[in-house]
């Protein structure tokens, strides 16, 4: 579960090599949400369950915090 978005990041950031780093891979599975992030040369794997959808965008907001 955690190659696949690190594959896509990597897939989406050669695609598009104009736009810049990707920021966010969000991937929806049968029972779980996946967020994949940088914060500062790491990867960070956020594994989210389907009930809990709800708070992905106070997620994101959280997470945009933490790398300014």
């Amino acid at each position: 579960m955690q190659l696949g978005p690190l594959l896509l990041t990597g897939v989406c950031e050669r695609l598009v090599p104009w736009a810049g780093p990707l920021e966010y891979v969000v991937s929806r599975y049968q029972k779980v949400i996946l967020i994949v992030t940088r914060l500062e040369k790491r990867f960070l794997t956020l594994t989210i369950n389907k009930e809990d959808a709800d708070i992905i965008s106070e997620l994101i907001l959280k997470l945009a915090e933490l790398k300014t």
